[in-house]
């Protein structure tokens, strides 16, 4: 007998099963991800499909619709061919699963297609990870080498990229997409796929990730073109509470945006976007004067101290951190240290120390106001904190008129 004829005997005793596999996930026991229901008829005819899939170099230019149709004709033309027996409700369902193993990030769009995942990070056949509130947990599966080379490939269209080599970063379809090539990593083609999640002032007050009485004072401070500094780690959430702030402060504002790679939404017709930083572009923008200057790049380019309305982003896990990043940005340009603390307490007005918590949120622990004085103890004062899982604020004279959302 055949291999053929053997494998045909063995799917007409094959029923497809509709109860899915459940995914357990380490630390977060509350937490079950559903795999796509799985048989081992689906996973026979899934490795002929993905052979065939290999023969054909125009298949990622493919609509959804157009992929589906040549699965069902697939699937109908090898049941066909073996023989089988199998119902139309199993048959439809067979082409279902098919079509979504083979459509958009194939084994893992399941993963991607839960809203609790944030994140899926491959490495390379060797695992599969996740994040879910901001912690990264094993999922315990893999991707065979088909599979894998099927997500590169799917990627490589998405990307119009034909070769992964070295880190390369794209931003497609609501995706950041990281892929490290395996002249880089030892472990073969790892890739991270990050959901993009825009939020409005709502959706972050909503969250918890501070009130609204602070997101307005944020919105009237930025009204009134004082210097801000978004201060956290990574993943703290910096570039979310910049993106909600300028949704709200900036649709009349002729305003220059700087990104180290696009990642902010916010677009309004007055906004003039800039990718990275360079000497070049750093004089076109002070000699422009726009209405507010927003830096997402995680340090401040020394030219910008002198600037009004200037709102940025640093990576410093404290509010002490930040500070002292201002200064050695200060003493970098030439300074000495004393007039260098003087310079920051004199051109920045307010510090936003942004932080993720142990359970995962991300939340505002505290606003802290800068203002020359003669001991360092009267510069710095507290606008807002978060202590015991409440705020306590004392928002300035100037803000207590709020803007309503």
């Amino acid at each position: 007998m055949t291999e053929r004829s053997k494998l045909s005997n063995r799917f007409k005793k094959l029923t497809i099963t509709n109860e899915p596999k459940k995914i357990k996930i380490p630390l977060l026991k509350a937490i079950e991800i559903a795999e796509p229901p799985i048989s081992a008829l689906e996973d026979d005819f899934k490795k002929v499909l993905l052979e065939k899939i290999e023969t054909i170099p125009v298949w990622f230019e493919y609509s959804k619709n157009r992929r589906r149709e040549l699965v069902k004709n697939f699937v109908d033309n090898k049941i066909v061919e073996d023989n089988l027996q199998i119902s139309d409700i199993d048959k439809e369902l067979l082409i279902d699963n098919l079509a979504v193993s083979i459509t958009d990030f194939g084994a893992i769009q399941y993963l991607i297609d839960n809203d609790k995942v944030s994140a899926v990070i491959v490495n390379g056949i060797k695992s599969i990870h996740i994040e879910i509130a901001g912690k990264i947990l094993n999922t315990e599966t893999k991707l065979d080498e088909k599979q894998l080379k099927f997500l590169i490939n799917t990627i490589g269209a998405m990307t119009e990229c034909e070769n992964f080599r070295g880190i390369q970063k794209f931003s497609v379809d609501g995706y950041s997409i990281y892929v490290v090539g395996s002249d880089v990593c030892e472990s073969g083609v790892n890739i991270s796929i990050r959901k993009k999640q825009e939020f409005d002032s709502k959706k972050l007050i909503k969250n918890g990730v501070l009130t609204k009485e602070i997101f307005d004072f944020l919105v009237n401070a930025i009204d009134m073109k004082k210097n801000i500094i978004i201060s956290g780690c990574i993943n703290s959430g910096k570039t979310t509470l910049m993106d909600a702030l300028l949704k709200s402060s900036m649709k009349d504002k002729r305003a220059f945006v700087i990104e180290k790679e696009p990642q902010l939404s916010v677009d309004f017709d007055t906004m003039t976007k800039f990718k990275n930083s360079n000497h070049d572009l750093v004089s076109y923008i002070l000699k422009s004067t726009p209405d507010c200057l927003v830096s997402d790049l995680n340090y401040i380019e020394p030219e910008f101290i002198d600037m009004n309305g200037l709102v940025s982003t640093v990576r410093a896990n404290s509010f002490d951190a930040a500070f002292q990043n201002l200064v050695g940005m200060c003493v970098i340009s030439g300074l000495p240290e004393k007039y260098a603390k003087a310079k920051v307490l004199s051109n920045f007005d307010y510090v936003v120390q942004m932080d993720r918590l142990s359970d995962g949120s991300v939340k505002v622990i505290s606003i802290m106001e800068l203002v020359p004085a003669k001991t360092m103890q009267n510069s710095i004062k507290t606008v807002a904190k978060y202590v015991d899982g409440k705020y306590v604020s004392e928002i300035p004279q100037p803000f207590t008129a709020m803007r309503s959302l």
